[in-house]
């Protein structure tokens, strides 16, 4: 989620400016919203990661 969908969405960007479409208005704003939950999953990760590091 973190490595593609930003690749994904400059390539949407990039094809959107070329030639305007609402499709790939679309894909840019699914992307928008896979970037922050990536991050917000990445975070959930590492909290449970450390939460078993500290009872073992």
């Amino acid at each position: 989620m973190l490595i593609v969908s930003p690749l994904v969405q400059a390539i949407s960007w990039y094809y959107y400016f070329a030639k305007p479409d609402y499709g790939w208005l679309g894909l840019i704003a699914l992307t928008s919203v896979t970037v922050p939950c990536g991050f917000v999953l990445l975070l959930i990760g590492r909290d449970y990661d450390s939460i078993v590091d500290e009872t073992n």
